[in-house]
């Protein structure tokens, strides 16, 4: 019997401001349609569940990039992380209890994972240690003031790093974990 994973696909720039509008259900039925079987999201901002996928993980970013692609003329960034990767991740968060409010707290994926040391490569000088940490491969950002009043970290991950970055804040993170907890 053929082992059967379940991922969360994080889409970049998906419905954020006026480009890249995508309604959900078109794209899980293109998915669907390409064989990529148990297809959920998470919201409307690019967070696609699947369940029961046997192929290799390293094979789903490139499909749904090119569906994305041919379906629906959008060029997006597709960044995998498993169901371990996710349960790990909230059940291990470095910023809690101190970052109490769901949606001040960012979590940024870059591919390829972060390392502390990559931390210390940023040059931004309003980072303080106690709101920025990375683990497990993505940064955490604690944004005490309100996300308007902290530094904006992808473009600055991706320009210094050179890492493809998608952020999502915990209350989404959550969300995802709770659907990928459900077998």
């Amino acid at each position: 019997m053929t082992k059967q994973s379940s991922y969360v696909a994080l889409l970049r720039g998906i419905n954020v401001g006026k480009s890249a509008r995508l309604s959900m259900a078109p794209l899980r039925e293109a998915l669907t349609a390409r064989g990529v079987e148990a297809v959920s999201t998470v919201l409307q901002s690019g967070n696609v569940i699947i369940n029961n996928w046997t192929k290799s993980a390293f094979d789903l970013a490139p499909l749904i990039e090119l569906t994305l692609a041919e379906e629906f003329s959008i060029t997006a960034r597709c960044l995998i992380r498993s169901r371990a990767q996710i349960l790990e991740l909230v059940k291990t968060n470095p910023l809690a209890p101190r970052a109490d409010v769901d949606t001040l707290l960012v979590v940024h994926f870059c591919d390829p994972a972060l390392t502390s040391s990559d931390l210390a490569k940023l040059s931004v000088t309003s980072l303080s240690s106690e709101d920025v940490t990375v683990r497990h491969g993505v940064l955490f950002q604690w944004c005490a003031k309100g996300i308007s009043n902290s530094p904006v970290l992808s473009p600055q991950l991706e320009k210094q790093l050179g890492v493809a970055v998608t952020a999502r804040n915990w209350r989404t993170v959550n969300k995802i974990a709770e659907l990928l907890s459900v077998e």
